[in-house]
């Protein structure tokens, strides 16, 4: 209902079976306040017809999107829908909790998710990192990394400015920046 607590997975693709958004590439939950419907048949439309443990796909109109929403269509899509795929995890009903109690509860919610990714964390980047056959270099603080190519030229030092190549992935593989 509206002004609930709503923690999610959610996947978003074009009618062309294009990933756009994925919140399991980002191994996060999504937290949110369950809204009043923009139009009917939008995303809030969608979630308040699950209950915790849900999961389902719905279509979505882009053209109310872009125009009830002021959302622009997604680039290269010729397609007239956005598919959203929403798992729902938790839900915290305001109910006639007071605004304390309620925000207690959801903090206490958001720090177990919190916690619980902190402690996954290691052992997904130690199997990773098994799984691959590396050897990183670790730093002091932990820090791991692999030098792909080495350099002949003078180490930065603090203060310097530095130009370098990078890209950043998902333990996927899924590249999301590179230079």
């Amino acid at each position: 209902k509206e002004g609930d607590f709503v923690a999610l997975q959610a996947i978003q693709k074009t009618e062309e079976d294009s990933l756009m958004f994925s919140s399991y590439d980002l191994d996060r939950t999504i937290f949110l306040a369950q809204q009043k419907p923009t139009f009917k048949g939008d995303m809030f439309s969608a979630l308040s017809l699950l209950s915790e443990g849900d999961s389902a796909t719905f279509k979505i109109d882009l053209d109310s999107i872009e125009k009830k929403m002021g959302m622009p269509k997604p680039l290269n899509t010729k397609g007239k829908y956005t598919l959203y795929t929403f798992a729902i995890k938790k839900v915290i009903p305001k109910g006639k909790l007071n605004d304390t109690v309620f925000n207690d509860q959801i903090q206490a919610f958001i720090k177990t998710e919190t916690d619980k990714a902190k402690n996954s964390e290691a052992g997904k980047i130690t199997r990773y990192i098994a799984a691959k056959n590396l050897k990183p270099v670790v730093t002091a603080s932990g820090l791991k990394y692999i030098v792909n190519k080495p350099g002949n030229g003078p180490k930065a030092t603090p203060g310097d400015t530095v130009q370098l190549n990078y890209t950043g992935s998902f333990l996927t593989g899924k590249i999301f920046d590179t230079s």
